[in-house]
């Protein structure tokens, strides 16, 4: 029974150990975020003088809007982004690899083949901010392949 124990024990330090990771992954994402939004908020202040005031406008909404929009993505806990009877997308996000997971083996059971990986690296409300956030995953059913 000792050698049970100790499997037991390890496998618990490591969940431990996989959880304090994940939470310490989250919170160095916080303050890239933070850090990175500082560093657009001023580079957006010296852009002002190159750039006339309708196109920085029109730039300023449209990373408001997409920095929303990947906001929303990332506090969502679906999964599979979009899904007809087509194509399928889903997003990997860091820590919800047994989500994704599931959610894989259904639509590779449903008959979808995975066809495209794109890394989602660069946030567009943080100029320089490139470290990988997440794993869009496309897929296209097979009675649509050719």
């Amino acid at each position: 029974m000792g050698i049970l124990k100790k499997i037991k024990d390890t496998a618990e330090k490591g969940t431990e150990l996989s959880k304090k990771g994940i939470e310490k992954s989250s919170e160095l994402s916080k303050k890239g975020i933070e850090k990175s939004s500082e560093l657009t908020t001023k580079g957006f202040s010296e852009a002002k003088d190159v750039v006339s005031k309708e196109s920085f406008n029109e730039q300023l909404d449209t990373l408001k809007k997409e920095g929303l929009r990947l906001k929303k993505l990332f506090q969502s806990k679906e999964v599979i982004q979009l899904k007809t009877d087509s194509i399928a997308i889903l997003l990997r996000k860091m820590g919800k690899e047994d989500e994704f997971f599931a959610a894989y083996e259904q639509l590779t059971k449903e008959g979808y083949k995975l066809v495209l990986l794109e890394e989602l690296r660069e946030l567009p409300i943080a100029a320089g901010f490139n470290f990988q956030v997440g794993v869009y995953f496309y897929f296209q059913h097979k009675k649509y392949i050719t």
